[in-house]
């Protein structure tokens, strides 16, 4: 594990701390920038060369991070005190198996293996951690997906079971569009679309992102710090802006903080997570959870 700040050492030297990203887009390049600011040695992996965080790291690995044998063998010539999942498409039995081996995993394996599934994310959200989210249904095939919606209602969201960036979503305003639907999740997930989540729409007022960190305090316990809410808008599905703080009211900002210290006292670890929220008036639903800050958040 990364020791305290006044111990960081010096990159490519004995005393150097090192983190290893499983993932180097443009959020790893951002994680490299500030580590490298610190004095932390990077090292970048990813499935192609010349990634952005591989631009400003002090090594890379190009291979496919879905293959346990790759990860362990990077892992076991790098040897990281963290080790920093980025994106979706990673071996995730391979991440328990290196934390069982005392590889200290950012914030920890069992928050990545949720928060990379919606099924997972979802489950977690509604029933672990309690707090309100939209209706939801799966579907595994396009009659059981034209039945989800039905139940749900129009319109409604659509959503490969593991993707990201919006890939693979699509916006169901009535039932001439489930077949739309269901060959966007097949053909563009980034993941897996072996099962598909219908979600209800909220007229919400805005949607945000809550920043939830949590590290040890003076004492050596772990507390959770809340940085205000960040408001953000997407434009067909792809994140587009964001701002800080969100105009909300001051009871629905305390909603956030309570749902978010649930969400993430359930997830554990240590690090930095992305609650994504509906808020609208004094009402506040939880609708993804991230074990890192990606676009919204970044």
């Amino acid at each position: 594990m990364i020791r305290p700040r006044d111990e960081l050492g010096t990159a490519m030297t004995d005393s150097a701390q090192k983190i290893l990203l499983l993932g180097s887009g443009e959020l790893g390049k951002e994680i490299a920038i500030e580590a490298q600011r610190l004095g932390v040695e990077v090292v970048a992996v990813d499935r192609y060369a010349n990634a952005p965080a591989m631009h400003v790291s002090h090594r890379s690995y190009v291979g496919d991070m879905r293959n346990a044998d790759f990860i362990f063998s990077v892992i076991e010539r790098e040897k990281p005190d963290a080790i920093i999942p980025e994106i979706e498409a990673i071996n995730l039995d391979a991440l328990f198996e290196l934390e069982k081996d005392g590889y200290f995993v950012v914030p920890n394996a069992k928050a990545t293996w949720i928060a990379m599934h919606r099924e997972r994310t979802r489950e977690t959200l509604a029933k672990e951690a309690k707090v309100p989210t939209s209706r939801y249904e799966y579907a595994t095939t396009l009659d059981e997906l034209y039945e989800a919606c039905e139940r749900i209602g129009y319109p409604c969201h659509t959503k490969a079971i593991m993707s990201s960036s919006g890939k693979g979503s699509y916006f169901v305003k009535g039932p001439e569009d489930v077949p739309k639907a269901w060959e966007e999740a097949k053909k563009r997930a980034r993941g897996s679309a072996e099962k598909i989540i219908v979600e209800g729409h909220i007229d919400f007022d805005v949607e945000i992102t809550e920043l939830a960190v949590r590290h040890y305090n003076g004492s050596g316990e772990i507390v959770t710090t809340f940085p205000k809410p960040i408001g953000h808008y997407q434009i067909d599905g792809d994140y587009h802006s964001s701002w800080q703080p969100a105009e909300i009211s001051e009871k629905a900002e305390r909603e956030v903080y309570r749902m978010a210290k649930r969400i993430t006292d359930v997830l554990g670890g240590l690090g930095l997570f992305g609650v994504e929220m509906f808020v609208k008036g004094d009402k506040v639903w939880a609708n993804e959870v991230s074990p890192r800050p990606h676009d919204t958040g970044m």
